[in-house]
């Protein structure tokens, strides 16, 4: 319609706008920043959340009813996985993209998932102590400000990829 096809014009403007700004001032951004107004400006398609909270977070959005407490085993938690073509929790991570070491430590991680211009979605494990770690400096800041352009750069993306840990 009309009136989606002006939001979504909107929208990529903003973002592209951001990306340029990010490009063009890199040394006026502080790297966290640039990350979180990142976050900010691509609203529903980037989502922050506690890993381990993830993957209930996403079958609720797909419609799928869990309990309070999502692995409880009641619910419909077991048509998801089957539905995602695996037998278990760690396989379905293991889908999105999140390797067996993140998952074995899962509650110390946060993921940052992406959504493209094609609907297809990408999750970044990011440690729980990363942010502390840029901010401290025994990160490079260069990788807070790379994530957010990578951010920008793959939510304007509209070409659909093929990728197995796209989801």
């Amino acid at each position: 319609t009309p009136v989606e096809g002006t939001i979504l014009t909107v929208y990529r403007e903003a973002v592209e706008k951001v990306r340029d700004l990010l490009r063009a001032y890199p040394e006026r951004i502080e790297p966290l920043r640039a990350l979180g107004l990142c976050i900010d400006v691509l609203g529903a398609n980037a989502l922050l959340c506690d890993a381990a909270r993830f993957m209930a977070i996403h079958a609720r959005a797909q419609g799928y009813d869990l309990p309070a407490y999502d692995l409880a085993g009641c619910g419909e938690i077991r048509e998801f996985l089957a539905d995602a073509g695996v037998r278990n929790v760690p396989q379905w991570y293991a889908l999105i993209g999140v390797d067996e070491n993140v998952y074995r430590r899962l509650h110390e991680y946060q993921l940052l998932v992406l959504m493209n211009g094609s609907y297809q979605r990408q999750a970044i494990p990011i440690h729980a102590l990363w942010w502390d770690r840029v901010r401290q400096g025994r990160i490079p800041s260069s990788q807070a400000f790379n994530l957010a352009l990578y951010c920008l750069d793959f939510a304007l993306d509209e070409r659909v990829d093929e990728h197995a840990t796209l989801f």
